[in-house]
Parts: structure tokens; sequence; C-alpha cells
């Protein structure tokens, strides 16, 4: 009798660990990108382009954006990482500008957006 009522107490108490709420709160969720926009899809070389990330992140944590792009050079005007200015290449092609964005506990999304440059 013994040997089934510390068997039904324990099956309870692994019932218990496996549906319990997480000690460390709720699911940390990724922030949601809805676009990555730029003002020109289409920009002569050595000309200016600006894009920005519209993001969403779900719990409230501070985010870190990492832009990168194929060619080109980056340019950030202000505080807001969110936005970002880019000057095309000397020379035309087709370019990708890409941005990474990562909230404090490292959930990320990302973003790729193509640019033709022109002569």
């Amino acid at each position: 009798m013994n040997r089934i009522l510390v068997s039904i107490a324990a099956g309870a108490f692994l019932s218990l660990l496996m549906f319990a709420p997480s000690a460390c709160g709720k699911r940390n969720r990724a922030p949601v990108i809805h676009s990555l926009d730029a003002s020109f899809e289409t920009v002569a070389i050595n000309e200016w382009d600006q894009l920005w990330v519209d993001v969403v992140e779900p719990d409230g944590d501070t985010m870190g954006y990492e832009w990168s792009c194929s060619r080109g050079t980056m340019y950030f005007p202000g505080p807001d990482e969110g936005a970002m200015d880019w000057k095309a290449p000397s020379s035309a092609g087709i370019d990708t500008v890409a941005v990474v964005v990562t909230d404090e506990h490292g959930a990320s999304a990302s973003k790729n957006r193509v640019i033709t440059v022109t002569d």
C-alpha cells in the first residue's frame, strides 16, 4: 500500500513540474519586423537613400539593431538605430541592405531589402 501511495505522489509531483509555469516567468518572444522600408527602390550611383525598420517587441524588451549591406556605405545620423542612411556604391548593380533586430534576451528577427543602383 505504501508503494502505491508513493508512486501516485511521485506521479502527481512530476505532472506538476511538467505543467507548472516556468520559474523565470513567461517565455521571451522575438521582435516582429513588419517591414524594412526605403525612401527609394532605385538610386543613382553615389546617391543617398534612407532606410528604416518597422518593428515591434511584443514583450516590451529593449532592442538592438545590426545593419549590413552588400555594397555602399552606411551612416547612422542619430540615436535611433532603427533608421539609417545608405550611400549607393560608385557602380550600377543590385544591392541588398539587411537588418537584424535582437531583444535583450537574445531573440531576434531579420529582414532584407533589395535596392537597384543605376548609372
